[in-house]
């Protein structure tokens, strides 16, 4: 299996947990090598609280897909797709659904429906 392979996979899992768990989520490519999976809260959350059901959401993740999903941070201990909880950042923002990225082949973040995601 293709690490893009074990990327949309791993987005399968996620997707499958945000089911079970009756949460909306939308999927989109990162213009990079990765899918963000983006879920709407609400505004009453207080950062700590959205940072630990992200955590909580990545080790349920990494639980459904053990062979080929992690959260270690640190990349020469890293095997696998990383599940990157800690996008959930302060400082991280959307700034639109479409974006170019400055790479010489102008790769695009883009967003996908969940049906697209196991043949993109």
């Amino acid at each position: 299996m293709d690490t893009w392979e074990r990327v949309r996979e791993v987005a399968m899992a996620t997707e499958e947990v945000m089911r079970e768990l009756e949460l909306p989520s939308f999927p989109k490519t990162s213009g990079s090598t990765g899918i963000h999976i983006l879920v709407p809260i609400v505004r009453e959350l207080v950062f700590p609280e959205v940072r630990r059901f992200a955590l909580a959401l990545a080790k349920r993740v990494v639980k459904k897909v053990p062979e080929i999903a992690t959260t270690t941070w640190a990349v020469n201990q890293r095997t696998g797709v990383y599940v990157d909880y800690g996008q959930n950042s302060r400082d991280r923002t959307i700034a639109g659904a479409y974006s170019i990225r400055p790479t010489p082949d102008a790769r695009a973040s883009a967003p996908l429906r969940w049906d697209e995601v196991p043949r993109r």
